[in-house]
């Protein structure tokens, strides 16, 4: 969590007002859940990358035993 301690400013930085405790709450509750929305949807596409590796990995597996399965048929 960053800026523990330190005042936040609210919206222009030459009005220098500083935020509530309240409103600084709400703040800290809107970012960890952007965060958490932002990690969620790395994860949800690491998972769907992982899936599309495995299913090409699959298919190459598949491609390589039906070609040593034609190499060893014979003519």
């Amino acid at each position: 969590m960053e800026g523990v301690g330190v005042p936040r400013y609210f919206g222009d930085k030459a009005s220098g007002r500083v935020l509530s405790e309240e409103e600084r709450a709400a703040e800290n509750v809107y970012i960890q859940k952007m965060e958490r929305e932002k990690l969620e949807k790395l994860r949800r596409k690491a998972d769907k990358d992982k899936a599309e590796a495995a299913k090409r990995a699959a298919a190459a597996a598949k491609g390589e035993k039906e070609k040593g399965e034609e190499a060893a048929r014979p003519s």
